[in-house]
This record gives structure tokens, C-alpha cells and sequence, in this order.
């Protein structure tokens, strides 16, 4: 294992310590946290969180905070937007549904261009309705 792969690791744990509450209320934390324990396909694929409320423009949160970002530790990045949508009436669940696929797009393309050496860059949603799913198959392609 390289130092490069250790420290993701590291990474990877202190991120997900943050999860390690049991988060009752039905909100965008509880998501995180499923998809998080979930060990499916995906967790197969991009194993280790490298990113969690990482500002899309440094310094500067009202252009966008992204939620989760994992990794595979080859240059492959997973982008992932989390959207509890349930609550509120149909206008604003449409609104949700709307903004959460518009932002994995914009948020993986920022990333692919935060890391131009990344091999691919997919951009997820994960939401209460429709589970995860791929918004954007490579970003690095849109750059």
C-alpha cells in the first residue's frame, strides 16, 4: 500500500466518524448515513469518501457546497448529491428533484475541473425517492 493509499484511508475514516450517530429525524444527514453503511456495487467501485461538504468554489460557500465525494484511489471520483425530497407539497418536491440533478451535474463538472488528472469524474444523486443514481456518467468528458 503506497502513503498515498494509507492516507485516503485515514481520510476516509475520519470522515465517515461524523455519520457515526444514529440520525433519527428524516433529513439529508440520514441519507448520508444510509448510503454511507450501504456496501452495495457502488462501494465496490468507489470505496473510500475523500470529500464531505466541500465548497464548490473555495472560500466562497454561496456558489455551492457539494456532499459527498468517494473515491476508488486510481483517479476515479464519485460526486454525490443528497436530497431528502419526500416533505412539502408537489411544487416544491419538483423543485428538489430539479435542483439535486442540476447540481450533480454542476458539481461533478467542478470537480473534474478541480482535478484535471482525474480519470472520470461520475456525478450521483441520492435522494429518499429514488435512491442513487448516476446523473452524469463522466464529467472529465464536459471540462
Amino acid at each position: 500500500m503506497s502513503v498515498g493509499e494509507a492516507l485516503l484511508k485515514v481520510w476516509d475514516r475520519l470522515l465517515r466518524s461524523r455519520y457515526a450517530q444514529t440520525w433519527q429525524e428524516a433529513c439529508e444527514e440520514r441519507l448520508k448515513q444510509e448510503l454511507l453503511e450501504d456496501a452495495g456495487p457502488f462501494h465496490e467501485e468507489f470505496p473510500l469518501l475523500c470529500a464531505d461538504e466541500w465548497e464548490v468554489c473555495s472560500g466562497m460557500t454561496n456558489f455551492g457546497v457539494g456532499d459527498l465525494v468517494f473515491t476508488d484511489g486510481h483517479g476515479g471520483y464519485a460526486v454525490v448529491e443528497v436530497k431528502w425530497i419526500v416533505s412539502g407539497g408537489k411544487s416544491r418536491r419538483n423543485y428538489k428533484r430539479r435542483k439535486v440533478r442540476e447540481q450533480a451535474h454542476r458539481y461533478a463538472c467542478a470537480w473534474a475541473r478541480r482535478f484535471p488528472d482525474a480519470c472520470r469524474v461520475v456525478g450521483y444523486t441520492f435522494t429518499d425517492e429514488w435512491g442513487l443514481r448516476v446523473e452524469l456518467p463522466d464529467a472529465c468528458l464536459l471540462s
